[in-house]
């Protein structure tokens, strides 16, 4: 049998630029600790206030026990509010019917915990000062933050994509408001329109490149994406190719005149909406948790299925002959190449026979073969693949770099897919999508796993796929 020789990176069409190892490291705008401490703070303060002047219930371990409790639940209720995330618009005003519902919210769960608990209560008048403090320390942060935003000690460049009416309000905006802490430096837009106001900015057009080279020659560390005169396919991948280095994303949402900007995600310049996109999650720092849980898992599924790995490896010995393990090259995140491991389920190639070969009429699996393959046992290989870190337990599936590459020019977003490492099943696979299935619905099923990953998820497509593989549907 002639030797393959498998391609190198190098070798690799280069038809993504990997945008995630060089980028600006630019500040991110996390105004949220400067928050949650002054309310902290107006807690403690207002509990010592209480105390001080026995206003509030005696001080016992259960009573210390409980207002702490109060504490836990009024920074848990405001952060699930969005209270802490990070923020261009700032208004106390905005914020007071929250902050005061979810405050006395907190209230009412203590003083039932302490009539329940201790036979006593009296901590309204505690929470209620609470409020009033917290009330002040808003306006006391706020105001340091756009005094501090005005005096150009904390801003951020930012990249304006989308050069025509929208886009120039924003940056015309920005420009005269110094207090959101955002400095236009470009526009990006590879068809700008004429605009009337946009020359008045001073900002320039960039209209050669991608992106990410907008980004690198300008070193902003926020992107601002309005409208462009492009296909909203393509905007899409805009914004993915953004997501890929570290800045924020900010998005103008369509139909933004029938929107407030009310909601966790939501924010705005002006009177134009803004939606914050969430970091990716593979950018995130639990996606570290992920990769513990592969080799942990990966690790005892090996010894758990090393009977059934034994008997499949002596099946294949007696009824196809070597080699045990069959051997292919694929690409995994950042379109990498490696090399996955399947047992064998097809009798011997030919030497003349390549990756290029979709499907072979004379070459179909045997009974034993269609039995691996049923049952998915011709995959557990890859565990060892996990182990490595070549692949993921739950991710897109590994293509060969020839239908890669031509699946990247013909299905826009397929090569989005190759954001996350390879995985041993995914959420296309547990949708059905296996095999000769459209490559377009797979791509975008890949997609929209790495857009909402979360472990839990990830949990999930597991469970899917032993149901799957238990009901026989495997292949």
């Amino acid at each position: 049998m002639a030797t393959r020789q498998w391609p190198t990176r190098a070798h690799l069409p280069k038809w993504r630029e990997d945008v995630g190892e060089a980028h600006p490291k630019g500040p991110e705008l996390r105004i949220g600790p400067l928050i949650a401490l002054g309310d902290v703070l107006a807690l403690v303060l207002a509990s010592g206030l209480v105390l001080a002047t026995d206003q509030g219930p005696a001080v016992t371990p259960g009573s210390v026990a409980l207002v702490l409790a109060g504490w836990f639940i009024v920074l848990a209720n405001l952060s699930a509010s969005g209270a802490y995330r990070s923020r261009l618009h700032l208004s106390v005003l905005d914020e007071m019917p929250s902050i005061l519902g979810r405050v006395f919210a907190a209230a009412a769960l203590t003083e039932l915990g302490a009539r329940v608990v201790l036979g006593e209560g009296d901590v309204i008048v505690m929470f209620s000062l609470a409020a009033v403090l917290i009330l002040v320390g808003r306006i006391t942060s706020y105001a340091t933050v756009h005094a501090v935003r005005q005096q150009g000690i904390a801003h951020h460049r930012t990249l304006v994509v989308g050069a025509g009416k929208v886009g120039t309000e924003i940056a015309s905006h920005l420009v005269e408001a110094r207090q959101y802490g955002l400095e236009p430096v470009a526009f990006f837009d590879p068809c700008p329109l004429a605009v009337e106001g946009r020359d008045d900015t001073g900002i320039d057009v960039i209209t050669n490149g991608s992106v990410a080279d907008a980004i690198r020659s300008t070193g902003v560390d926020v992107v601002i994406v309005a409208f462009m005169s492009i296909h909203e396919g393509s905007l899409v991948s805009v914004i993915r190719e953004c997501g890929r280095m570290r800045t924020e994303i900010m998005c103008v949402p369509r139909l933004f005149e029938l929107m407030h900007d009310e909601g966790f995600q939501m924010d705005r310049v002006g009177s134009i909406p803004l939606l914050r996109l969430r970091r990716s999650a593979h950018r995130s720092q639990a996606w570290g948790a992920k990769r513990l849980f592969d080799i942990v898992a990966a690790a005892i599924a090996l010894v758990v299925l090393s009977p059934v790995l034994a008997l499949a490896a002596l099946g294949v010995l007696f009824f196809l002959g070597r080699p045990i393990l069959f051997r292919q090259m694929r690409l995994g995140k950042d379109n990498i190449p490696f090399e996955i491991l399947k047992f064998r389920t097809l009798p011997a190639a030919p030497g003349h026979e390549t990756d290029a070969d979709w499907r072979n009429a004379d070459r179909q699996p045997n009974r034993f073969g269609r039995f691996l393959r049923n049952t998915s046992i011709d995959e557990l290989p890859q565990l060892v693949n996990i182990l490595r870190g070549d692949m993921s337990l739950v991710g897109p599936r590994p293509e060969r770099p020839l239908f890669a590459h031509k699946f990247s020019g013909d299905f826009p977003g397929y090569v989005d897919r190759h954001r996350v490492p390879a995985g041993l099943t995914g959420l296309a696979q547990v949708e059905g999508l296996r095999g000769d299935t459209s490559i377009h619905r797979r791509a975008a099923f890949d997609n929209a796993y790495v857009e909402s990953w979360t472990l839990w998820n990830d949990c999930k497509i597991i469970l899917r796929t032993v149901s799957s593989v238990l009901r026989g549907r495997g292949e």
